[in-house]
């Protein structure tokens, strides 16, 4: 079992009650991380999709391999004029 810190932006952040968290996963990938946390928060799954990620302070994708240890930052897109 990895650890991750996690970092939340926006309407993220009021979903999950939290800006950030420790969190215990086995997930190998961005993707596979937020669909734990769309189960687990009970997550608009529609919502997410456009959701931009990094890694230890990098962009990265979806796809991107994650370890124990990196800090991973979820940030849905920017509404606004």
């Amino acid at each position: 079992m990895n650890e991750y810190k996690l970092i939340f932006f926006g309407w993220l952040s009021e979903q999950t009650g939290c800006r950030e968290t420790n969190w215990k996963s086995d997930a190998g990938n961005c993707r596979d991380l937020l669909n734990e946390l769309i189960a687990h928060y009970k997550l608009d799954d529609e919502k997410t999709r456009h959701f931009n990620v990094a890694i230890n302070d990098d962009y990265a994708s979806m796809d991107s391999a994650i370890h124990s240890g990196d800090l991973v930052v979820f940030i849905p897109p920017v509404a606004g004029g």
